[in-house]
């Protein structure tokens, strides 16, 4: 179970670039020195809009500019939908419960104003996501891959277990819990029911109270061995001798699993995963994506300090994809 408070954290985190969308770019374009140019005024001078904006532009000129132009391509080609909306809704709840009465506080410190503009930046991240999985599936990832992912996918499984667990890491507690365990597969043998004696002697809290039923899992989700021991397993059949882990001896049997389907039922599923292992493999293949999607959208920079700026951040993600 995840920690909620590096949940929270992460979510903020992950929005705090995206949340500093300003209006630096808006205002009218009167005389330099003219008074209605003057932001500030002060006793020994005043500040102007124009001085004003090309400090902005200096400080964070750049990913205004990036956020602004994502914001609009992306509306356009993934337009927010009601699921982004509830999932953003859910983000900002769980903010607020851990949070409380400090909430607004917390958004200010990750440098978001208000919770619009948290929202505004979520559906950013959503839209940016959903661009660069759809970007791989079209440009990198091959037929053969997903064939070979398809070939290798085992389906889901549904198990119910007895843990027997040593009281220590002797071998007299060991060989104990092992003959308890032959004795309970025994008695299973002989017809006594299987749910009852997972309430009645299995040492995992979790699943015992439950007669054992650990519910649905894929490959990767349980320690090896036991893994391997409940795969091999037909529906209905049990082990029929100690299967021994890290947590001690299990008894297992496989109550259900799930059909496999077929290839085209399941592409989709396959590629958005493939996509996703890519992007954990090359972590700046989604800023290669979203620089083409910009170039394809007629993305120009007219203003030097900026442009100079955003090129030797593309020229950066370029160094580090010829160092690989």
């Amino acid at each position: 179970m995840l920690k909620k408070s590096k949940t929270v954290r992460a979510i903020l985190c992950t929005l705090l670039v995206a949340g500093m969308i300003t209006g630096c770019t808006s205002g009218d374009k009167t005389s330099k020195n003219s008074d209605s140019n003057s932001v500030v005024e002060f006793k020994q001078g005043k500040i102007t809009k124009d001085e004003l904006f090309d400090k902005l532009v200096k400080a964070g000129g750049m990913n205004t500019v990036i956020t602004l132009v994502d914001t609009a391509i992306l509306n356009e080609l993934y337009p927010v939908t009601d699921e982004m909306k509830e999932s953003v809704d859910a983000q900002l709840q769980k903010i607020k419960d851990y949070y409380g009465d400090n909430f607004e506080a917390v958004l200010k410190q990750n440098g978001i104003d208000s919770e619009d503009e948290y929202r505004e930046a979520a559906f950013l991240n959503f839209q940016r996501e959903k661009y660069v999985l759809n970007y791989i599936k079209a440009n990198i990832l091959t037929e053969e891959e997903i064939k070979e992912y398809y070939d290798n996918f085992e389906p889901k499984i549904k198990a119910s277990h007895i843990l027997i667990t040593p009281e220590d890491e002797s071998e007299e507690a060991l060989g104990k819990a092992k003959n308890t365990a032959e004795e309970l597969i025994a008695r299973i043998e002989a017809g006594e029911d299987f749910a009852e004696l997972a309430k009645e002697f299995s040492k995992d809290p979790g699943s015992g109270a439950n007669g054992g039923d650990l519910g649905f899992f894929g490959k990767g989700s349980m320690v090896p061995e036991f893994e391997e021991a409940a795969y091999n397993l037909k529906v209905n059949e049990f082990t029929k001798t100690p299967v021994k882990t890290q947590f001690g001896y299990h008894i297992i049997l496989k109550t259900d699993e799930e059909k496999k389907e077929s290839l085209e039922e399941m592409k989709d599923k396959i590629t958005e995963d493939l996509a996703k292992e890519r992007i954990s493999i090359d972590p700046i293949l989604g800023d290669k994506a979203l620089i083409k999607m910009r170039e394809e959208n007629g993305f120009k920079i007219n203003n030097l300090e900026i442009k100079n700026k955003y090129e030797e951040l593309v020229k950066s993600i370029e160094k580090e994809k010829t160092e690989e």
